[in-house]
């Protein structure tokens, strides 16, 4: 499965213990997971400015995602309506690789529940999924 999260998720699971490090971790040993320059750099100025991290605590972590995930640039030939013009990368993002899943805690992104042919949801749910697809 293909899999996308979104910033404030990657942001969760380096931060604190808990759901989204479970479901982040789980899913970069058993999924393809797929970031985009876009996220990359969203992470890095919730990280470096809002969150206090040095811009050196940022590298680790960007050196750890570009080494254990798949970095992809979002097309943006046909472009994704959405109020939240932050998203429409992310949602470009998702069509582009043709995502199985975006994982986000976005309440505006969740209300959508699917784009085009990528399901959207809450890390918690990533477990319903996998709980499906091992029946």
């Amino acid at each position: 499965m293909r899999i996308v999260f979104d910033a404030s998720v990657i942001i969760s699971a380096f931060i604190a213990t808990g759901m989204c490090k479970d479901v982040f971790e789980y899913a970069v040993e058993n999924h393809e997971v797929i970031i985009s320059p876009y996220i990359l750099n969203e992470l890095k100025g919730k990280l470096t400015q809002k969150l206090g991290f040095s811009h050196s605590e940022y590298q680790e972590i960007r050196e750890f995602l570009t080494d254990s995930i798949l970095t992809l640039t979002e097309k943006t030939g046909k472009l994704i309506e959405f109020s939240d013009k932050k998203d429409i990368p992310i949602l470009n993002l998702c069509n582009s690789v043709r995502a199985s899943l975006l994982i986000t805690g976005d309440k505006q992104l969740l209300k959508l529940k699917v784009i085009d042919n990528t399901k959207i949801i809450s890390p918690s749910e990533l477990w319903n999924i996998e709980r499906e697809h091992q029946l």
